[in-house]
């Protein structure tokens, strides 16, 4: 169910996604299993900042088939830096139009900032890691090519970054 006002940049609305995915025993499996993800993002306004909450976890009988890191989930960390068979993740965004102040660019602009909470481990690990905690700053640019954002972030007690990101936040 997706009702946000705008793909790249919403600013009301709700979105909720949930999938199954079946492993049969004929696919190298030793027996019947299946994964299970889901994910929900709301958006709302308080003039002039948008606020935007999501969520998202999983559950899958293969290790490694979720990744946390990168521009947006886990800011700061390398892409895919934690992975495992059990994944949870939280984001609050809070972001603004830059537009009226720069009508010359031609592509709506927007400025914010993004906290976020995650962590993914493998179900036979010993130890199961704790969460890892990142927060970032972003322009970006709804353009006709699709969104772009500079992101630069941290994850707390590990590293930073910057990035340069073409596509829709996940």
């Amino acid at each position: 169910v997706d009702r946000l006002d705008s793909v790249s940049f919403p600013t009301r609305g709700y979105k909720l996604s949930l999938r199954a995915t079946k492993y049969w025993k004929d696919l190298g499996r030793s027996e019947r299993s299946t994964a299970i993800d889901a994910s929900g993002t709301v958006s709302r306004t308080f003039s002039p900042w948008t606020f935007t909450a999501s969520v998202k976890g999983g559950d899958s009988p293969v290790e490694g088939s979720f990744k946390l890191g990168g521009a947006f989930n886990l800011t700061g960390s390398n892409y895919g830096r934690y992975a495992g068979d059990r994944m949870a993740f939280g984001r609050l965004m809070a972001y603004r139009s830059l537009s009226s102040q720069l009508m010359k660019i031609g592509a709506p602009v927007w400025a914010g900032l993004t906290l976020e909470a995650g962590r993914a481990y493998n179900r036979m690990d010993e130890e199961r890691p704790g969460w890892k905690k990142a927060a970032g700053l972003y322009l970006g640019a709804d353009t006709w090519i699709g969104p772009i954002y500079l992101v630069g972030g941290k994850t707390f007690g590990g590293s930073s970054a910057i990035y340069f990101m073409w596509g829709h936040i996940r």
